[in-house]
C-alpha cells in the first residue's frame, strides 16, 4: 500500500509539472498577444490613413514663447473647425485633422491677430511658426450729449 501510495504520489507530481508548464506557456502566449496589440495600435495612431496632424509653436517679437495663445483651424469649404490655446511651452496641437486648405489664425491679447494659410495632408504633421506682432493699445473714445430744453442765447 505504501508503495501505491507513493507512485501516485510521483504520478501526480509529474503531472504537476507538466501542467505548470503548459500554464507559463498560455501566460506568456497571452502576454506576447498583448504586447503585439499595443505596438500595432501605436503603429495605427503614427500612421493615420485618412488625416493629418498641425502642431506649431507661437511666439512674440522677441521669440519668447506666447502662452495661452488662442489657436482656430477652419476649412472654409467644409466647415471644418477646431479651436485650441497654446500650452506653458506656446505649443499648439491639432489631431486627426482631414486633409484640405485651412485658415489657421492665432491671437493673444496685447498682440495683432496672426493668420496664415495652411495645407493639411493625409499621414502628414504640418509644423507652423507663429510670431505675433504687438498690437496697438485700444483707445475707447465715449460720447455723450445732454439735450437742452431751451435753447440758450
Amino acid at each position: 500500500m505504501g508503495f501505491c501510495f507513493v507512485e501516485l504520489f510521483n504520478t501526480r507530481t509529474a503531472n504537476s509539472g507538466y501542467e505548470e508548464t503548459q500554464r507559463i506557456m498560455w501566460i506568456q502566449r497571452v502576454l506576447l498577444a498583448a504586447v503585439v496589440v499595443i505596438l500595432a495600435v501605436a503603429s495605427v495612431r503614427g500612421q493615420s490613413t485618412i488625416s493629418g496632424y498641425v502642431t506649431g509653436l507661437v511666439t512674440d517679437p522677441s521669440k519668447a514663447v506666447v502662452i495661452g495663445a488662442k489657436v482656430s483651424l477652419e476649412n472654409p469649404e467644409t466647415s471644418f473647425r477646431q479651436e485650441g490655446a497654446t500650452n506653458g511651452e506656446g505649443i499648439f496641437h491639432f489631431d486627426y485633422i482631414p486633409p484640405g486648405s485651412y485658415a489657421l489664425t492665432v491671437s493673444a491679447k496685447g498682440f495683432d491677430s496672426w493668420r496664415e494659410t495652411i495645407v493639411v495632408t493625409v499621414g502628414q504633421s504640418t509644423t507652423v511658426s507663429a510670431q505675433l506682432k504687438v498690437g496697438s493699445p485700444e483707445v475707447v473714445v465715449n460720447v455723450s450729449a445732454e439735450a437742452c430744453s431751451e435753447p440758450q442765447p
